[in-house]
């Protein structure tokens, strides 16, 4: 049996403000709501994933971030013939963000462990918001680098 696709729902304030925490941003955007999410991440998208469903995998292409709004995501690595489960995420988690800083290669495949409500941020939008507010790069690369295993 086929996954369904996901589906595009309208950010709310509560899933705006769950955004905004996840990615330090109420220092930069005050008060920040739907109406901001829409001005800072144009392209962002909050969707509807369900069960089972893959959102990215390991060794793709990609440099979109995700936000979980709510629900939960596995995180798995293969290595060889093993498939090796790295962490279950909640909602306020973020992934994704090592493609976005490191050129673009997932390192990981992340799929819905029960039917979750999810930002997708493009990896433009956010580049463009690290370039005027280089504190999400330094945000986002602190949650990358306890990821990998290290302090920054």
């Amino acid at each position: 049996m086929e996954t369904p696709a996901p589906r595009a729902v309208a950010a709310d304030d509560e899933a705006a403000s769950t955004l905004s925490r996840a990615l330090g941003l109420d220092e930069l955007f005050p008060g920040f709501d739907a109406a901001r999410l829409r001005e800072v991440f144009p392209g962002g998208v909050l969707s509807e994933y369900p069960l089972g469903f893959r959102l990215v995998d390991q060794g793709e292409a990609g440099q979109d971030v995700f936000v979980i709004a709510g629900g939960k995501v596995s995180v798995r690595e293969t290595m060889g013939d093993d498939d090796i489960p790295l962490v279950v995420l909640g909602t306020g988690d973020v992934f994704g963000e090592i493609g976005l800083l490191r050129g673009g290669v997932r390192t990981a495949t992340a799929t819905a462990l029960e039917d979750s409500r999810i930002f997708r941020l493009p990896g433009k939008d956010l580049q463009e918001v690290i370039a005027k507010h280089p504190s999400l790069g330094d945000h986002l690369g602190r949650i990358a680098a306890a990821r990998l295993g290290r302090s920054q």
